[in-house]
């Protein structure tokens, strides 16, 4: 069907991007956030454990009594045919180092239900005749369980819609706590750009800066930004409109959150451990931060590292004006504002640092460089 409708049954063009993507791929790794974790290659178990994650858990059941019937019932050897399969596709995605998920599994679904289907056979087809002496195949309640398993995945199901994507089931967290274990095609993609954009718009369009993971377009949505990190081989213009007075948020996409694609893991720690204002979805996080020097402050250090003085001055701007007794912030304005050229600010901003116990130890001679 895909040489089909999509090639149209160029079966050469088909062939070559098979091999386009053997050659992409052969030897190539991609840092994998799981749990808490990074690795710079995939374990073996991470798109089987992106499995068992974003399972119903009634399906999970139902397929693992499908398979055991399977392997142990010989009138059920038939579904050998389905769980072999599966069993051989698994290990050889395990063996990938490109496995970032559960999309790699995908061919397996349909396998991995019809196990369940059989397992919920097990449960509803019940035995005539005389008991067999079996307390499983004489358990009159079977039927019943049955009929609770199927009721729990229907309830599972509504309740996912509409974000089937950053479903995790409940033993893992559930769908506010998916990013925890697994973000990427996972859980974050970018989809709930529309949603965070509805909510800045019912707020009031407060002063917007945002780190946004996925490929959707923020002006489709009309959002009024400052973004923060730059996409691979793009640079953003250094901005020197933060305000210094007024409501501001930070948005946050999940998987940026935890630090994926950024050369520091760890950039959005300091947010990690606060609790946001509200979320966008489940995937984008959102913070008030109009009078909070340590988020201001984080925020000046990401625009001055990425060559924006303008901004970053605006931000160390803010921080000290909501604490004014912020040595870091301080030191952080000296520094953008030198970057400016801005030498006279520059220097009371670093003597104000050195004055309130900066912990820097090059801030006395670079005092000193420019004529403190």
């Amino acid at each position: 069907m895909t040489l089909a409708l999509i090639y149209r049954g160029h079966l050469d063009l088909y062939l070559k991007g098979l091999e386009i993507v053997r050659v992409e791929t052969q030897g190539a790794t991609h840092p994998l956030y799981i749990h808490g974790a990074w690795t710079a290659i995939a374990p073996w178990y991470t798109a089987l454990l992106a499995l068992v994650l974003k399972t119903p858990v009634p399906t999970l059941l139902l397929a693992g009594l499908g398979a055991g019937l399977a392997v142990f019932r010989r009138a059920d050897r038939r579904c050998l045919a389905w769980l072999l399969p599966a069993a051989v596709f698994c290990v050889g995605v395990s063996m990938s180092n490109m496995q970032m998920g559960l999309r790699y599994l995908l061919p397996i679904l349909p396998l991995i239900h019809l196990l369940a289907a059989r397992g919920l056979m097990g449960f509803l087809v019940g035995r005539r005749g005389r008991p067999s002496g079996r307390p499983w195949a004489d358990l009159k309640v079977r039927p019943y369980i049955g009929i609770a398993l199927l009721a729990w995945l229907a309830v599972t199901s509504a309740r996912a819609h509409p974000n089937y994507l950053t479903y995790f089931h409940e033993f893992a967290g559930g769908p506010s706590r998916g990013y925890e274990w697994l973000v990427d095609s996972n859980y974050d993609w970018g989809q709930d750009l529309g949603r965070l954009a509805r909510q800045w718009r019912t707020a009031g369009k407060p002063d917007l800066s945002l780190v946004y993971y996925g490929m959707a377009d923020a002006e489709h949505f009309g959002l009024r930004r400052r973004d923060l990190i730059p996409s691979v081989g793009t640079e953003l213009p250094d901005a020197d409109d933060v305000p210094q007075a007024g409501p501001m948020w930070l948005a946050i996409s999940a998987s940026s959150l935890q630090g994926l694609d950024l050369s520091d893991h760890h950039l959005f720690a300091w947010a990690r451990a606060r609790r946001p204002l509200v979320r966008a979805g489940y995937t984008i996080f959102i913070y008030d931060i109009g009078s909070d020097a340590e988020a201001l402050e984080r925020l000046g250090y990401i625009a001055r590292n990425t060559d924006r003085p303008k901004m970053a001055a605006g931000y160390y701007e803010r921080a000290v004006a909501a604490r004014p007794s912020f040595a870091d912030a301080w030191m952080g304005l000296g520094k953008a504002r030198l970057m400016r050229r801005d030498q006279a600010g520059a220097l009371a901003a670093l003597k104000k640092a050195l004055e309130l116990g900066a912990s820097d130890p090059r801030l006395a001679a670079l005092i000193k460089k420019y004529g403190g």
